[in-house]
Formats: C-alpha cells, sequence, structure tokens
C-alpha cells in the first residue's frame, strides 16, 4: 500500500487535525511525494518522512491494536507507534499522536481512544 498516495489524494496544505485524546489542534503544513510537515502549537515544525508514513502499512498489518505510546518526555515505549515513527525520522520530537490523526482522517486506521491510545489498520484495508 502507498500511503503516501493515500494522504496526498486526502490532505492538502493547511488542513487542521487534531490529537486523539487531548485535542490538540496541528496543522499540515506541507504535503508531498517527500513526507509531511506539521506545525505543532503556534511554532512548532516537524518533518515526517514518507518512508515512514509508507511504512506504516506494514507495521500495523496483522497486528490487530497497537499502543500509540506518546509521551511528554520523549520516550516511548517498546512496539508502539511511537517508536516505529521515531526508528524512521531525525527529529526527536514525539509524534505519534499527531501520525495517529493524520492516518485516522485519511481512513488508513482506527484509533481506540480509551488509554492507552491505540490504532490499527482500518478494517477497509
Amino acid at each position: 500500500m502507498n500511503v503516501m498516495r493515500i494522504l496526498i489524494s486526502k490532505l492538502q496544505d493547511d488542513d487542521e487535525l487534531y490529537t486523539p485524546k487531548q485535542r490538540k489542534r496541528f496543522t499540515i503544513k506541507h504535503i508531498s511525494a517527500d513526507g509531511i510537515r506539521i506545525l505543532i502549537g503556534k511554532e512548532k515544525n516537524t518533518f515526517i518522512p514518507a518512508d515512514c508514513l509508507n511504512g506504516i502499512y506494514d507495521f500495523l498489518k496483522d497486528k490487530g491494536w497497537v499502543e500509540v505510546g506518546a509521551m511528554h518526555n520523549n520516550i516511548c515505549k517498546s512496539g508502539t507507534l511511537e517508536e516505529y515513527v521515531k526508528s524512521s525520522k531525525p527529529e526527536k520530537t514525539n509524534v505519534g499522536n499527531y501520525v495517529a490523526s493524520i492516518l485516522e482522517d485519511a481512513e488508513i486506521v482506527e484509533i481506540d481512544r480509551k488509554i492507552p491510545n491505540k490504532v490499527r489498520l482500518a478494517k477497509n484495508e
């Protein structure tokens, strides 16, 4: 599955989304075949590379529910979406919640918003 192709077809620059639990607003600043740049708050830009996003399907395939695992202290639990994303991008900012919301908006994953938040591939995948 080419996740970036789906994201590009369903999202656009300046779309506003919200994190799953705390409903923090963030903005898709730029989406392209290279990846997605998001704006967190008013000043924090972070980039999620296309390779990371394209690999999420294989990461989630056959797993059922996977904990998002984003923590504010810049660490993450093993086996979580956050750990997967951190292994694929150079920036240290925790973005698992943002990635989960982006994927849900594009109907690639479903989110279980009970604590701890979890994601799984959408049933239509």
